[in-house]
């Protein structure tokens, strides 16, 4: 297994280190994945830690967009549509989930089945404004199980004629 480790030095004299006027030299080793973490300097003080990477169950992705992400103009109310995207590996399991919304308002739960690793389409629309309105606003994926994550805001913008 390759650690993909970077390992850089920091002299003393560029550290902002006043507590020590012994000169010292810094080091630091971390993985690619930020799982892998070396502290040391000659002074004798090391630290390391390594933690496990998750194998089970988890949402590896996700991501959504709307229909007008760029301001765009017409009659109201409008009907926004969201696409999206829900990735998953390390085997099968459920993802329970729901659409955040600008202006605190959500969407009810909503659970995909994944009877293997991939990913699945999720979509959801979302009917507002009126005359003279300016709508500009966002939705994002929010995930409960298997671990609470949100995607990017996917943010739209439209001119209510």
């Amino acid at each position: 297994m390759s650690l993909g480790l970077l390992l850089y030095f920091i002299p003393a004299k560029e550290r902002q280190d006043t507590a020590s006027e012994t000169p010292s030299t810094f080091g630091r080793a971390q993985g690619s994945d930020g799982s892998h973490k070396v502290e040391s300097s000659n002074q004798a003080q090391a630290s390391a830690t390594r933690t496990a990477p998750n194998t089970g169950f988890r949402v590896v992705e996700m991501f959504l967009r709307s229909d007008y992400p760029m301001a765009r103009h017409g009659p109201c109310p409008v009907k926004i549509q969201f696409h999206g995207r829900i990735s998953v590996a390390g085997g099968k399991g459920q993802v329970t989930y729901k659409f955040l919304r600008s202006g605190n308002a959500s969407a009810p739960l909503k659970s995909l089945t994944f009877d293997q690793p991939g990913s699945q389409d999720v979509d959801t629309d979302w009917t507002l404004g009126a005359s003279g309105q300016i709508l500009d606003g966002w939705q994002q994926i929010h995930t409960f199980d298997p671990t609470e994550s949100d995607s990017a805001k996917a943010a739209f913008k439209f001119v209510c004629d």
